[in-house]
């Protein structure tokens, strides 16, 4: 039994993501148990709200939003003494929703709360960069262009395919001239990328795969880099991710690591959890603690 539950969600979502949040609240509520609404009105909120839930006592915390609220709720709760963590758990209520999906959490909200009163927990452990936690992956390169100039007026409406416009605008600019240098475990492995990805989870935009061997669980990085910058080869990552074979293209290279350092690209192209990321260097490392999340199975 949970002494006290806390509900992070975000009050500006959709319509739609609304009711699948006032779902959750009302299945809830059925318990009995004491329950504490935390909404979040501006960026960083939810960092806050997660703080605040460790300096409480939260015995849970669950999260009803997306890939970056999520995002936010893990960085409050490494502000605090991980002995004062409450249970974590997120219900996929957001524009994108990787780490739930790789949890395997359901979508219906009643069986969402039976999920939580089972406490199948599975002890994750977050990437670094620059000080900031992630769950999902960390990007520069076009992934961090398309999120930069994503309209959320847009988002809102048209959801993740708001994401493939933009992709598809840059594919009309035909000709991508950016490029990154990225070391790995303190060995110099690219000095002239197109773009590069490192996933701490599974899941890539969508339900595919920037690296095969990419878990949550894992305490490592997987290194996706983006060898080639021309129309042709732009055109057959998108291509090859949509069908989930990208790991494959012999214009990528994948490996794992603890550690790595990407230098180079310019303004607007940077993104951490599908949200926009300041521009410069990428210190990217592992977390020295898991995290227990509850979830279906991995």
């Amino acid at each position: 039994m949970f002494r006290e539950i806390w509900v992070i969600y975000n009050e500006q979502a959709g319509w739609h993501k609304r009711k699948k949040v006032e779902a959750v609240i009302a299945a809830l509520e059925k318990k009995k148990i004491p329950l504490r609404l935390c909404r979040t009105t501006y960026a960083g909120h939810a960092e806050l709200w997660a703080a605040e839930a460790c300096r409480q006592g939260v015995a849970l915390l669950v999260v009803a939003g997306g890939d970056g609220t999520l995002n936010e709720a893990i960085n409050g709760l490494y502000k605090e003494p991980s002995d004062t963590w409450p249970l974590l758990a997120v219900y996929p209520s957001g524009t994108i929703n990787l780490i739930a999906e790789e949890l395997a959490v359901p979508k219906e909200a009643q069986e969402f709360v039976e999920m939580l009163w089972q406490r199948q927990t599975v002890s994750v452990w977050p990437g670094i960069v620059n000080e900031r936690f992630f769950l999902a992956n960390v990007g520069a390169g076009f992934d961090g262009w398309v999120v930069h100039r994503v309209k959320k007026g847009l988002k809102r409406w048209i959801s993740k395919w708001a994401y493939a416009w933009q992709l598809l605008l840059l594919l009309l600019r035909a000709h991508w001239k950016r490029s990154y240098q990225v070391t790995v475990d303190g060995k110099k492995v690219a000095e002239d990328a197109s773009a590069v990805v490192v996933a701490k989870g599974r899941y890539y935009a969508g339900i595919r795969h920037a690296s095969y061997e990419a878990r949550l669980e894992k305490a490592e990085l997987q290194i996706c880099i983006f060898q080639r910058r021309n129309f042709k080869d732009i055109f057959e990552y998108i291509y090859w991710l949509a069908q989930d074979r990208l790991p494959h293209h012999s214009g990528v290279q994948i490996s794992a690591a603890r550690e790595v350092l990407i230098q180079g690209g310019g303004r607007g192209d940077r993104q951490i959890d599908g949200d926009v990321f300041p521009d410069g260097p990428l210190h990217v490392t592992v977390a020295e603690q898991p995290l227990r999340i509850i979830g279906g199975a991995l």
